[in-house]
């Protein structure tokens, strides 16, 4: 599924969002707008669906495969004379707390909620906040983007191209407060 998104800008603005497996083609589909497009700000979501119409970005384990995969490096490590193909559980465990820190977005949800609260006692406010509200849209910006760049879940990855819509329009109504 392809999904395109503008609304008129001075400036050319591309964003692309893509499956992992598919990032390498970013840099291509970037230059095929800037040829057709001179401005405006243009979003481009790629999503791969099955033929029901199902996400395709969940991982599905083929243990068979694996087991064969596992075989096979057995086999390699064997001829070439290598012994720490296996993987001791403290090591493993090692990797798995490095996997989970480098995957955690509690700290950045914390941070949302809290820009989120802010934009409520900004909001009641009678003083200009302009300014503030729109340095809080940033704020929320980088937050949502470090929650794109940990997620390794297709749902989340999905809900970040959507509050980055809403926080675009957000912002660009924000320009307009004093």
């Amino acid at each position: 599924m392809v999904e395109l998104a503008g609304v008129n800008r001075r400036h050319l603005e591309i964003r692309v969002s893509l499956p992992r497996e598919f990032e390498s083609l970013e840099g291509e589909i970037r230059e095929r707008l800037q040829r057709r497009l001179s401005r405006g700000r243009v979003s481009a979501r790629v999503a791969v669906l099955n033929t029901r119409g199902e996400d395709l970005a969940r991982v599905v384990l083929n243990e068979a495969l694996a087991k064969e995969c596992a075989a096979q490096l057995r086999n390699l490590a064997a001829a070439a004379g290598i012994e720490g193909v296996g993987m001791d559980d403290e090591r493993l465990l090692k990797e798995v707390v490095l996997f989970a820190d480098r995957s955690d977005i509690s700290e950045e949800l914390t941070r949302l909620q809290s820009h989120f609260d802010q934009f409520d006692a900004l909001a009641r406010s009678r003083q200009p906040v302009g300014r503030t509200l729109d340095f809080l849209a940033q704020e929320m910006h980088r937050e949502v983007n470090t929650i794109g760049a940990k997620a390794n879940d297709a749902l989340i990855s999905k809900a970040v191209v959507s509050i980055k819509t809403e926080l675009e329009k957000f912002r660009e109504q924000v320009q307009n407060v004093e």
